[in-house]
């Protein structure tokens, strides 16, 4: 490793925000899905919806979260849903259990009110978390706010808190809409006055679509992309997506130049 190198990662690992926390609450909310509450011993750093922390559980290489949410200058919750042996061992954790944490860690949603007459949050599954931050961030922004929340069925569903124009999907029909969340989306978007900023979280074939409405109705949109992650802070390299840069194409690290993008210029 090169002298230029050993500087970059020294550099990367102090940002990296190590940090003990308690463990408050963590609790299942839905099927399979729990809403877990962190207490960090010393005040967790300002954060942006979108952005994620790395919990380090079993193994080598921990595990990334988006964050869901802010309870004043230290406490913040994540969702996560019990998908295999990490997120079995971690619905295990009781309250006050502790546990490892960085964070926050990478780029998160942009906004300006003032260039928007409404803001589309759209996420499927547990693609709602980072769009519960943005929700509750957006709650005294003038501008109409709309929430499209799409899930298999009625019993894995999550809503965020407060009031607004919330937009349920089931894929069975159960509850709401019947299909997919971006399905919805594409039924009610022409009702909603322009301009708009759309923002969605979910499965890849979910950002693909909600890009594609996007691009036709001539609306921005940023994504938060799902992968999976290993070092947290870009010096693995593993979580590369192409870009359409102004140079052309090329790669960009999820964890360090994400996880969110303008949603126009990754190429699925």
């Amino acid at each position: 490793m090169s002298m230029s190198e050993k500087i970059r990662q020294n550099s990367l690992l102090e940002e990296r925000k190590f940090l003990d926390a308690i463990i408050e609450r963590n609790e299942c909310i839905a099927s399979e899905t729990y809403e877990m509450v962190l207490l960090p011993e010393i005040d967790f750093p300002p954060s942006k919806p979108g952005q994620f922390v790395n919990l380090y559980l079993k193994g080598i290489f921990p595990r990334p979260f988006s964050i869901a949410g802010r309870y004043g200058e230290k406490e913040f919750k994540i969702l996560y849903k019990v998908m295999g042996k990490n997120t079995e061992y971690l619905s295990g954790f009781q309250k006050g259990s502790r546990i490892k944490i960085a964070g926050p860690l990478g780029h998160g949603f942009e906004w300006k009110e003032k260039e928007y007459s409404g803001f589309v949050l759209v996420g499927g599954g547990i693609g709602v978390a980072p769009l519960f931050y943005l929700w509750d961030s957006l709650k005294n922004v003038e501008a109409k706010k709309y929430f499209f929340a799409g899930f298999k069925n009625s019993s894995e569903i999550v809503e965020p808190d407060g009031l607004g124009n919330i937009l349920l999907a089931t894929e069975d029909g159960s509850a709401g809409y019947k299909g997919t969340v971006v399905d919805l989306l594409e039924e009610e978007i022409e009702k909603f006055s322009s301009p708009l900023k759309i923002f969605a979280c979910g499965p890849r074939g979910l950002l693909k679509k909600a890009v594609t409405i996007a691009n036709r109705f001539n609306h921005d949109i940023e994504i938060a992309l799902e992968t999976v992650m290993a070092c947290g802070m870009g010096l693995c390299q593993g979580c590369v997506v192409k870009y359409m840069a102004e140079e052309g194409e090329e790669f960009r690290l999820v964890c360090k130049d994400g996880p969110v993008f303008d949603g126009k210029k990754i190429i699925f």
